[in-house]
């Protein structure tokens, strides 16, 4: 039996958005972004992210970007991580459907150029992070 993959997610819930690019800083790898919602504690969100950096650093070493956020969501329970990496890897060597939360494939969550428009910028404002 498959999961339904939900149209919309909403905020206040426990998920998982997640994006990757070409890294602009190196040619050959991807920059992958992931925010990771629960109400779980801190260490849980920790866990999810570590389970998703190790699968890949099985297969080859990934490099930390310097970004990495965490907050409580605005007038709710829970807690959001913003984490982001490079990894030469391909995104199909990534197996999330071990992770028993919604996942949404979010176009937004991606690093860029302009100031006052950054991937932290719309982490922050999306989750009303405090």
């Amino acid at each position: 039996m498959t999961k339904r993959i939900p149209k919309k997610i909403l905020r206040k819930s426990r998920h998982i958005r997640w994006y990757h690019h070409k890294s602009p800083d190196s040619l050959d790898s991807l920059r992958y972004h992931f925010v990771i919602v629960d109400d779980r504690g801190r260490g849980h969100r920790e866990d999810i992210f570590e389970s998703i950096t190790g699968q890949l650093q099985q297969l080859q070493s990934i490099e930390m970007v310097g970004l990495y956020l965490e907050g409580r969501v605005l007038d709710s329970k829970f807690g959001c991580l913003y984490g982001c990496f490079d990894s030469p890897i391909a995104s199909r060597e990534l197996n999330l459907s071990k992770i028993d939360v919604p996942k949404r494939w979010d176009k937004r969550l991606r690093s860029r150029v302009r100031r006052g428009f950054s991937v932290g910028d719309y982490v922050t404002n999306l989750y009303g992070l405090s």
